[in-house]
């Protein structure tokens, strides 16, 4: 059996770096996951592979849902359908609509997806057995949830866990700066003959176990902007091998003092700090949303309005009128919108 394994898309009309798309009046950001997505659905019709798994984290606001995120996941899954390919999907903490994932993800998905949410649930594919065990809150409801899949590995067949949950010593094998004291480890896990894990957005795998954290589809903010491009795994089961696929999406960027102009790319997202706070909202007076920059400021403001903000620790080693016409040249922004921008910083 082969399938594509994906994880942590994150599907949301994300505020910073969006603006409006002027041919389909859709959240730019929001549209950037469902190119992944179809770079996925290509893949799998290109190599004629009939099963996606998904190892939670679909959505990244699951409790409050738009139409346009719904409208756009459901004619997805629509054209999964029409190819006859199965989606499987377990349930990660962002695709909840309660604290206690009682309930999940849109009843408007029914019938065009498969959700292992419940403790125990699995599907069978002949000799495989895929067990989903969904992220609870707390190291007690996870340890048992893993239990109860412990509870339903069929020794008759190939067993393998879709798990979202970080494991202890996986952030422990890549130095991960997340506090793991909550976290269950790999004497929790079911025996089973390969763990596929989401939750931890880097792809790597356990050394000297199947265990395998299958990283996040795309990168989606500053948080994931030391981890590797996004991707998905083509897995193999049947072989026992997998290799990994990286998509073609915009990167969250960090610079340092060594920054250089060689670095912008257009779709990019950048972080920059400029130190002189006078010149730090001047600069910004001069960019806008669709220049896909932020400054330290804005995640101020943010954090005092109790709204979701990047974080920042950027510095610049040019002027900050350099900056800006550099980083305008490699957007394509029309001179007069630049000039126009650059009389607030003179």
């Amino acid at each position: 059996m082969r399938a594509v394994v994906i994880s942590d898309v994150h599907l949301h009309n994300w505020q910073p770096f969006s603006r409006i798309d002027p041919d389909s009046g859709l959240n730019t950001r929001l549209l950037d996951g469902f190119d992944v997505l179809n770079q996925v659905f290509h893949y799998c019709e290109e190599n004629h592979i009939k099963t996606i798994f998904n190892c939670g984290d679909l959505l990244h606001k699951g409790a409050t849902i738009s139409a346009d995120v719904l409208e756009l996941l459901i004619g997805w899954l629509i054209k999964l359908q029409t190819k006859g390919i199965q989606f499987v999907s377990i349930v990660g903490q962002h695709d909840f609509l309660t604290r206690d994932g009682s309930y999940n993800l849109p009843k408007g998905c029914s019938g065009l997806m498969t959700v292992l949410n419940k403790p125990g649930e699995y599907i069978d594919f002949g000799e495989f057995r895929f067990i989903g065990c969904s992220y609870r809150y707390g190291l007690n409801l996870q340890q048992e949830a893993l239990k109860k899949s412990q509870s339903v590995v069929d020794p008759q067949r190939e067993n393998i866990l879709l798990g979202h949950f970080l494991l202890k010593e996986i952030l422990e094998q890549n130095a991960a700066p997340f506090d793991n004291s909550d976290c269950v480890g790999v004497g929790d896990l079911p025996k089973v003959d390969i763990v596929l894990l989401g939750d931890y957005h880097a792809f790597c795998q356990l050394k000297g176990k199947d265990i395998i954290s299958v990283g996040g589809l795309q990168q989606h903010s500053f948080g994931d902007s030391n981890r590797p491009q996004g991707g998905f795994l083509d897995y193999d089961f049947k072989k026992g091998n997998f290799k990994r696929i990286e998509v073609d999406a915009p990167l969250f960027i960090e610079s340092d003092e060594s920054f250089s102009v060689d670095m912008f790319s257009v779709r990019n997202f950048y972080k920059i700090k400029y130190q002189d706070e006078k010149k730090q909202d001047q600069i910004r007076a001069a960019l806008t949303d669709e220049w896909s920059v932020i400054f330290e400021p804005i995640i101020e403001e943010a954090e005092k309005a109790n709204e979701e903000a990047p974080r920042a620790d950027i510095h610049l080693d040019m002027g900050p009128e350099q900056a800006v016409r550099e980083y305008c040249k490699h957007l394509e922004v029309p001179l007069e919108y630049v000039e126009k921008g650059l009389s607030f910083l003179r």
